[in-house]
């Protein structure tokens, strides 16, 4: 945790003082603006699709260890800088756009939360996905970020906002909803959040960066938009936590009527009844229980019977995790949704 905070520290250096160094190296603020802005997009959008790669293939240590490299291509451009470089974009705009943009960027991002979080969480612990099939589907959040892009540069920047606001919300509404375990519709919900995130972030980024200095205004921005992070992460943790304690009851007792109306004789049902107790006690904290361990065995006549109870278990599990992380995602969709609010205050003609 320490060493993540110095990370987190160094990070923030590195956000603020790219975005004049960006300008500086391009020969065009504006331009090094819109290159600042995008990476931030994608980089935030294929985070969790590239760890879920890296853990797969090697160890989520690997996570951390790829950083390394890109740090030191970092360093290595660094050198190029000039020893001052020079403060561009010194147009002022009024203090409460500024403050508008922010906040929408913050509510923005703490949203996000469920889509670069909760979504993978949802996938691995509930579903059982490998991390890299989890990566697969999240990577269409930035695939429809990327879609976006050509569609928000040639709108008008307050309609950006507005309806890619409405696309994180409607994205982030869909997982909430989601009738059972489904990869497809999850991957189509993601790919809708990932649209309006292309369409809103950009404009959103462009009006917080109006100010006398690229440094203190790209510090401001980055600011606003890791407050979200932190303000989604300490609303909905404690809320997943309690709801999935919830759900974990109901699915323990309808696990057991499930058990009960199975074709199996009593003695049979108890046994599989008390090692399915044994499976649920001695699953480690926050994993899912080995269903198919406390049916194993079984005569050749119980096989097919006890075959279908474990499908009907584990499909009962994944549904029960699925409703678990509904008011979570539900929340997720309101803080996209309060961040219309903030939004409107933008002037009209707000430009990248």
């Amino acid at each position: 945790m320490a060493a993540r905070a110095v990370q987190g520290a160094g990070g923030a250096l590195l956000l603020a003082g790219a975005l004049p160094a960006l300008g500086a190296l391009l020969g065009d603020a504006r331009r090094g603006a819109v290159w600042w802005g995008t990476a931030g997009v994608v980089g935030a959008a294929v985070g969790p699709a590239a760890g879920g790669a890296l853990t797969q293939a090697f160890d989520w240590r690997a996570i951390f260890i790829a950083q390394v490299p890109l740090a030191a291509a970092a360093l290595v451009a660094a050198v190029r800088l000039p020893a001052r470089p020079a403060e561009a974009g010194t147009t002022t705009a009024p203090g409460r756009e500024r403050l508008a943009a922010g906040a929408a960027l913050a509510l923005v991002s703490a949203a996000l939360v469920g889509a670069l979080f909760l979504a993978v969480v949802l996938m691995i612990d509930g579903w059982g996905l490998a991390p890299i099939a989890a990566a697969a589907v999240v990577s269409a959040l930035p695939a429809g970020a990327l879609a976006a892009g050509p569609v928000a540069s040639r709108s008008d920047p307050r309609a950006a906002v507005g309806g890619g606001i409405a696309l994180v919300a409607g994205g982030l509404a869909a997982m909430a909803l989601l009738p059972e375990s489904s990869v497809p519709m999850l991957a189509a919900a993601l790919a809708l959040t990932g649209l309006g995130l292309g369409l809103a972030v950009a404009p959103l980024t462009a009006a917080s960066l109006r100010g006398r200095s690229l440094v203190a205004s790209g510090t401001w921005s980055v600011g606003a938009r890791h407050a979200g992070l932190v303000l989604g992460l300490v609303l909905l943790a404690p809320l997943l936590a309690h709801d999935l304690e919830d759900t974990g009851a109901r699915a323990r007792l309808a696990g057991v009527a499930t058990i009960v109306d199975a074709p199996l004789p009593i003695e049979r049902k108890v046994e599989v009844g008390r090692g399915l107790e044994r499976a649920i006690a001695e699953a480690p904290a926050g994993e899912v229980p080995d269903v198919g361990a406390a049916l194993a065995g079984g005569t050749p006549e119980e096989r097919p019977v006890l075959d279908g109870l474990r499908r009907d278990l584990e499909g009962l599990v994944e549904l029960t995790i699925t409703r678990g992380f509904r008011r979570a995602f539900g929340l997720c969709a309101l803080l996209a949704l309060a961040a219309l609010v903030p939004a409107a205050l933008l002037r009209r003609g707000t430009a990248p």
